[in-house]
């Protein structure tokens, strides 16, 4: 019995592959470009309060998290975690100090009210974080829903003492609306950075709800470290003048 099969020249099938090849190719350049196009359209957007482009930085780091992760990875797990936290961390805050820049040094919302010092600052601040973090991950598989949630409630409680949970309730609209944006100042940075090395945590356990719990003594360990020993510390050779 004769077998009819059809060959297709070999021109054909390699114009084939070049279309498909330059198909996927156009596909991935219009997803960046599209995604860019987003953070471009953020910017101006919320070009009068700098704070709120961590949004755009969200969303262009979610954009290079592959190309990301594979650089990471030349590094060991944690130099890549809290490398890749601090910096995000840093960029954070220097969008917080575009936010303060014309407000008087006693009222500006800073680690401390001159930029460079702020930035120093932040660099212990934001390293110490994500060294609690660290400290949590390596040993549980907590979900980024859960460190987005728990960062986030986190800095409604530490920042301006509170402030802005009371807020809600004295204006709840536009009180809702700042606590979210505060909320996103703490809780999107340490996200990005567990989203981008996740997974090079390895053989951990899966959290039990008592667990879960464990997230509020160390992250409030990492504060009060901070706020008692390396804040005053860092004042003593860097004083605020006022």
């Amino acid at each position: 019995m004769n077998s009819c099969r059809t060959n297709l020249p070999a021109t054909t099938v390699l114009s084939y592959r070049m279309f498909l090849s330059l198909f996927q190719r156009w596909r991935i350049l219009g997803k960046v470009l599209f995604e860019l196009l987003g953070v471009a359209l953020l910017i101006v957007i919320f070009r009068d309060n700098p704070q709120a482009y961590i949004y755009p930085m969200g969303l262009f780091v979610y954009t290079a998290r592959q190309p990301l992760a594979d650089y990471l990875r030349r590094f060991p797990r944690s130099v890549a975690f809290l490398g890749l936290g601090t910096l995000l961390g840093l960029i954070t805050e220097v969008f917080a100090t575009f936010s303060n820049i014309n407000l008087p040094p006693e009222d500006k919302v800073l680690l401390h009210p001159v930029p460079a010092y702020d930035l120093l600052f932040g660099l212990f601040y934001y390293f110490l974080f994500m060294l609690a973090w660290y400290v949590l991950l390596r040993k549980f598989a907590f979900s980024k829903t859960s460190v987005f949630i728990a960062s986030g409630m986190f800095g409604a409680l530490v920042e301006q003492g509170g402030m802005h949970l009371a807020n809600v309730v004295v204006n709840p609209f536009w009180g809702s609306l700042m606590l979210l944006i505060i909320m996103s100042v703490y809780a999107i940075f340490p996200t990005l950075t567990y989203m981008v090395t996740e997974d090079r945590f390895e053989g951990r356990i899966k959290p039990h709800l008592w667990q879960y719990a464990m997230i509020v003594p160390v992250l409030f360990l990492f504060w009060a470290t901070y706020g008692n020993f390396v804040y005053p510390t860092l004042l003593q050779f860097f004083p605020k003048g006022f």
